[in-house]
């Protein structure tokens, strides 16, 4: 913390940063949301294109990302109207502009960077005349490359593209070729195995391990793991069950026993005072579906001490009544919470009138 209040007021700083803010804003995510709806790479030639010249436009005229004179389709990538972190970096460049002497420059530099980066790492083969960009449109259509490496990271992104392309590979052989590739293991042999009898003995050894059935052994185990949880989910499900079966009948039958009069809730006992908060607190989380407005008791979690949960547990009796009140049309008006249960001879009949309470039933 003490750092960003440091340099916040360094310009040098606060220049890279206004220029990091622009460039995400204006570039970073509108080119990867546009990336992340196409799947095929060679399917965003047009857009990268789009992309360097865009970069080129900002280059010459960098004052567009700082004054007000410009329409919001020429501040981005993707020429869409600006989402609300869009509109306050923009109208914040303005006046930083005044305090940031070089931050048109800045832009410039960055930008420049960035956009060489960009021409030579994605648009070369295009400009130069790539084998890919000679084909015709018919066989490049028959080509895939993924526009993201996303699903390409780690041991299951290797396996999966590995799968995709040899899909009769064995994890035994996939591990052994990603291992020597690693370990750079056939220079080692080129370099250390040169005799015949080396060759000989690898190859026999090959042989052995090939035929201890590791993957039949594997396969195996798979599928009775399979089985086995095929068998474990009606049990998981029944727990499951079970266990809601048994908080709707607690939830049902604590609102037969609503605690409504101040007194009684101060001597409610830890666990009864969660049980009518529990009760409140699903009634009114069923009645949010209805609108967005509807108050809610908080979770047990965000009340610190028995003291804020009994305050609570007054409020949700408060607006549980003046539901009562509304749908059964009895004059509540100025009463306390020690008035209430007398008003109420029989609550339980008038709060399961309620259409909104029938999943308690």
């Amino acid at each position: 913390m003490w750092g960003r209040v440091k340099y916040s007021k360094d310009p040098p700083t606060l220049t890279e940063l206004c220029v990091l803010a622009l460039y995400n804003v204006a570039v970073s995510r509108p080119f990867m949301q546009y990336v992340w709806s196409h799947e095929n790479l060679l399917d965003l030639r047009s857009f990268f294109e789009k992309k360097a010249g865009f970069l080129k436009s900002i280059i010459e005229n960098p004052k567009t990302w700082i004054l007000h004179t410009y329409l919001e389709k020429d501040l981005t990538l993707n020429g869409q109207e600006l989402d609300a972190w869009g509109s306050k970096v923009f109208n914040s460049m303005q006046g930083f502009a005044t305090q940031l002497p070089n931050l048109e420059n800045t832009i410039v530099a960055f930008v420049q960077g960035a956009r060489d980066t960009f021409v030579n790492g994605f648009l070369m083969n295009s400009k130069g005349g790539g084998d890919i960009y000679k084909m015709t449109q018919a066989e490049q259509d028959t080509l895939f490359f993924a526009s993201t490496n996303d699903i390409n990271e780690g041991a299951l992104g290797s396996w999966w593209l590995g799968q995709w392309r040899r899909p009769a590979e064995t994890l035994h052989k996939f591990n052994a070729s990603f291992t020597s590739a690693c370990n750079n293991t056939e220079a080692f042999m080129k370099y250390k195995l040169t005799e015949d009898v080396d060759q000989t003995y690898l190859r026999q050894n090959a042989q052995v391990h090939n035929e201890s059935g590791l993957q039949r052994q594997m396969k195996s185990t798979q599928m009775k793991a399979d089985e086995e949880k095929v068998k474990e989910n009606p049990r998981k499900e029944t727990v499951r069950q079970e266990k809601q079966d048994t908080w709707a009948a607690t939830i049902l039958e604590m609102g037969k026993n609503l605690v409504l009069s101040d007194a009684e809730i101060d001597g409610l006992s830890v666990e009864n005072l969660n049980r009518q908060l529990d009760f409140h607190r699903e009634e009114e989380k069923k009645l949010s579906t209805f609108g967005s407005n509807v108050h809610k008791v908080p979770l047990k979690s965000h009340m610190k001490n028995r003291g804020e949960r009994i305050s609570e547990l007054k409020k949700a009796i408060a607006r549980h009544v003046s539901r009562v009140q509304t749908l059964t049309r009895i004059p509540l008006q100025g009463q306390t919470n020690q008035d209430i249960a007398s008003v109420m001879a029989d609550p339980e009949d008038v709060l399961y009138e309620s259409d909104h309470n029938d999943d308690f039933v």
